[in-house]
């Protein structure tokens, strides 16, 4: 089996959850203020260890250290990147939005010829949401740096580079993206998407 490294963007502050949290007045979600949203717990169990869980049953894993600074630099030139996406109920301003050309396509992926980052429902037709879930070919992971680089270059702010959906907007217009529908996901945002998540867990 060739082997799959899988990286979990887990480091984001959760501003609007943790928001939510604190201005609830229930009292019911003390327990998860300041908790990282990755070790937020679904019915007892972090988040992120529902995610451990399932791709164990597709490979063995070892896990290591998370990492919070690069320590190498790629010069490889990339050929493509995919990533997946599912046609969805559209839900502004939650949701990165994809528009694809279908008449590029192999095998059931199309080649997506542009990110929209949670635009406004007049911004486009498509109604295609982006979840954070890249599969990257390694030559695509060195222009991670060609991204981060160019954008310090040229001044902006950290709110240009620091989510992943703006490397995938990037990349779109410089080398061939594909993307293939997917079912079923779980979109934690604020603290009625985190008890909507639970309440679906409860039921399966």
């Amino acid at each position: 089996m060739s082997k799959v490294a899988v990286l979990f963007l887990a480091a984001g502050y959760g501003t609007r959850l943790q928001r939510d949290i604190q201005a609830d007045t229930s009292g019911r979600f003390e327990a998860q203020k300041g908790v990282a949203k990755a070790l937020l717990p679904l019915l007892g169990v972090p988040l992120i260890s529902h995610w451990l869980k399932q791709l164990d049953q597709l490979f063995p894993l070892r896990i290591h250290h998370p990492l919070n600074h690069t320590t190498s630099k790629s010069t490889t030139a990339a050929m493509h990147c995919s990533f997946l996406s599912r046609q969805t109920r559209y839900r502004h301003p939650q949701n990165g939005i994809i528009e694809t050309d279908p008449h590029d396509s192999f095998g059931t992926a199309v080649r997506v010829t542009s990110l929209i980052e949670k635009p406004h429902p007049t911004t486009t037709k498509s109604r295609l949401a982006c979840p954070c879930f890249y599969y990257f070919s390694h030559e695509a992971l060195g222009k991670i740096h060609e991204f981060v680089d160019g954008s310090i270059a040229r001044g902006e702010g950290l709110e240009a580079r620091d989510a992943a959906g703006r490397l995938i907007e990037w990349l779109v217009l410089r080398y061939p993206v594909y993307t293939t529908g997917i079912s079923g996901r779980l979109d934690i945002g604020g603290l009625d998407s985190y008890i909507e998540a639970e309440e679906y867990l409860k039921s399966t």
